[in-house]
């Protein structure tokens, strides 16, 4: 499978697959697909707010997760987009440059460098489960 055949999946809320996925939907299916790795799922879609910010918190605390000093390939990009400790939004690395991600509309390939500039900050997690 081709990083590109993940581009264009329309975002749905609460789904992870190719008909249609949210922002941790296509992480969980990048994870499925490309790694044959299964990522916790939640059972409800989580919408921006303090809940949101309470799981990835949790999510970047546990065990699972190693954080990187900087993007690699497959390593899960956490970005921030109200403020440096709001961290409401994810996507994987494809590389050391580029992150797909799904923040509305269909997933996209960004450039790093982009999403710097969008987003208050960006942390990057290697997914050890």
């Amino acid at each position: 499978m081709e990083n590109n055949d993940f581009v264009g999946i329309p975002w749905v809320k609460g789904e992870s697959g190719f008909d249609g996925a949210d922002c941790w939907g296509l992480v969980l299916l990048y994870y499925r697909t490309v790694f044959g790795k299964k990522i916790k799922e939640y059972d409800k879609y989580i919408p921006e707010g303090p809940e949101r910010k309470r799981v990835i918190d949790t999510e970047k605390q546990s065990t699972g997760w190693k954080k990187l000093a900087r993007p690699q390939e497959g390593a899960v990009c956490v970005m921030a987009l109200l403020s440096e400790n709001n961290f409401s939004h994810v996507g994987v690395c494809l590389n050391s440059k580029d992150v797909l991600h799904s923040l509305s509309g269909c997933s996209i390939i960004t450039k790093i460098e982009v999403l710097k500039r969008k987003f208050l900050a960006l942390e990057f997690y290697e997914c050890l489960l």
